[in-house]
């Protein structure tokens, strides 16, 4: 006999109610489900104060053009932070140590870099 397809086709009716029940055994790696990752959660600690850019310039401390960076204006930065200052109507990126706190724009907490095109 040739085989054939067949379509079977569930029509969902008022009052027609489908059994939910689980049978057989659960899985093993149902303890280990967590929800998924919220990069929101990840990156941004203050919605309000943070920011991102993609890096234009070149290649500096590792930042390389087209690179994505968190900025968190929230957050006062240590020594030897990467932050973002102020020159001449510039933004730039700099160590705080090198810059002049005046100058400060915000404290980078992040380098999003693609690794595949």
């Amino acid at each position: 006999m040739p085989y054939q397809e067949e379509l079977i086709i569930f029509v969902l009716m008022e009052g027609f109610k489908i059994n939910t029940k689980t049978t057989g055994f659960g899985s093993p790696a149902r303890s280990y489900v967590d929800k998924r990752l919220d990069t929101n959660d990840l990156l941004v600690k203050d919605p309000y104060c943070t920011f991102f850019f993609v890096w234009e310039g070149e290649e500096k401390f590792g930042i390389k053009k087209g690179d994505h960076l968190v900025v968190d204006r929230s957050i006062y930065p240590d020594q030897d932070d990467l932050v973002l200052s102020t020159e001449e109507g510039k933004i730039t990126v700099a160590f705080y140590r090198q810059i002049d706190p005046k100058k400060l724009w915000g404290t980078i907490t992040w380098k999003l870099s693609q690794i595949k095109k």
